[in-house]
């Protein structure tokens, strides 16, 4: 079989690099991701340029605590680790995604609209229209405000195709997080298969991965995107991406009591102490990894498409290097 990414780039631009250490206790092993980091010279500019966002549409007001909680998210540094080829517009496009997605998902998280599914239901009903062209945002809610504009530049950018697979991967990930404000109403947990299944949408990776399109001009429409070994190394980058998440975020998840996390179910199902939970859901993370790039060895040839299914290829992993290095630097998860 022949691969459609050279061996000599398997070899260099994803070569072996060090286990990352996430936790002094003996019984812990480090997470394992033998991937080259790589990084957007662009960083900076995305940065600034999404505070200034920020502020524009009223999502944050100046020098409150809310902006500089996202001063030290670092929110363009996360764009850059994972889109390190970005054009530097792109990548402040990029920057306001990631700016808004994560204020919403701290409106999920750690407000009583995490709980009150339907009153979340309708909000996020509102903001799936903006982004379908059909609504007009309320012009008191500076969340929708912000979200038709960036819809505007996407639109502008990417055309109506991708917007609509784009919208398709948000609408998804609001499901999820009605699902999950369901369970927190309740107060029920799921069990590990169920969570499993539903953590990539509640993490929303599939909209990152749709923005690998805008950062590398791939057209949406592509066949490779339907090719079984493509869809299942998506699948199992967006599985590392949220288990590295989990695990990373552990002290913020355990201080906000929050039960949605792979180490906490791992725990409570297999009655385990918490560093056992842990220890499995890494060895889960570094069994994933091991396959994942078996996988990706193992693509063959997409004819003309070759090149454009090598670049979403190298940006998928690309997300899972960065999201990792961007989840260990940023105050988001230690404060």
């Amino acid at each position: 079989m022949t691969t459609c990414i050279p061996s000599y780039l398997l070899k260099d631009t994803w070569s072996t690099y060090p286990a990352v250490q996430i936790s002094a206790e003996s019984a812990v092993p480090p997470l394992d991701c033998p991937i080259t980091p790589r990084f957007n010279p662009q960083a900076e500019l995305a940065q600034a340029n999404s505070l200034a966002w920020a502020v524009q549409f009223g999502l944050v007001r100046p020098q409150s605590r809310a902006y500089q909680k996202l001063q030290v998210a670092r929110f363009g540094w996360l764009a850059a680790r994972t889109y390190p080829e970005a054009s530097a517009a792109d990548l402040s496009l990029i920057s306001y995604w990631a700016t808004w997605f994560f204020l919403h998902d701290d409106l999920c998280d750690e407000s009583e609209m995490g709980t009150r599914p339907q009153q979340l239901a309708a909000l996020d009903a509102h903001f799936s229209n903006i982004l379908e062209g059909t609504s007009a945002p309320d012009p008191e809610d500076p969340f929708a405000l912000a979200l038709a504009d960036m819809s505007r530049q996407m639109s502008e950018r990417m055309g109506e195709a991708w917007c609509g697979r784009f919208a398709h991967s948000v609408q998804q990930c609001f499901q999820a997080n009605y699902w999950e404000a369901c369970g927190r109403q309740t107060q029920s947990q799921p069990d590990l298969p169920t969570y499993l299944k539903m953590r990539p949408f509640t993490g929303a990776v599939y909209t990152g991965f749709n923005l690998i399109h805008l950062a590398w001009n791939i057209d949406p429409n592509s066949s490779f995107l339907r090719h079984l070994l493509v869809e299942q190394l998506a699948q199992m980058a967006g599985n590392l991406i949220c288990w590295h998440n989990d695990i990373l975020s552990l002290p913020k998840e355990l201080q906000e009591e929050n039960p949605y996390n792979l180490v906490l179910i791992l725990q409570r199902e297999r009655h385990l102490t918490l560093t056992e939970a842990k220890r499995q859901a890494i060895q889960m993370c570094n069994q994933e990894m091991a396959a994942y790039l078996q996988l990706l060895s193992q693509c063959p040839s997409f004819g003309d498409e070759t090149v454009a299914a090598w670049r979403y290829l190298h940006g998928l992993t690309d997300w899972i290097r960065g999201h990792l290095d961007w989840c260990r630097e940023t105050s988001r998860y230690y404060g």
